[in-house]
């Protein structure tokens, strides 16, 4: 702290920041801006690849969705069925 004000002699109550204080700031500064700059390109990049791409449809084709179905239906028999078939040829 003592580097970053330092004490007018020709005032006693007013302290005037170091130089090295106001270089710390600026370069502080800069960097908030460079971040903020990026930040935003990443922003209109995303924004941009969003655009481009095609929106998910919650539309479903009966024939897939019956499909589907069928075969989430089918799977515990086909695993036991396999299951079984094991069992007896050992």
């Amino acid at each position: 702290m003592p580097d970053e004000l330092e004490w007018n002699a020709g005032e006693n109550t007013i302290l005037t920041p170091a130089p090295s204080a106001l270089v710390e700031q600026a370069a502080t500064a800069a960097v908030l801006d460079d971040l903020r700059h990026h930040s935003e390109k990443i922003i209109e990049e995303t924004a941009e690849v969003t655009r481009d791409a095609r929106p998910f449809s919650w539309d479903v084709d009966p024939q897939d969705l019956a499909r589907t179905l069928t075969s989430a239906a089918a799977l515990p028999w086909l695993i036991w069925s396999t299951g079984m078939s094991l069992a007896y040829s050992m």
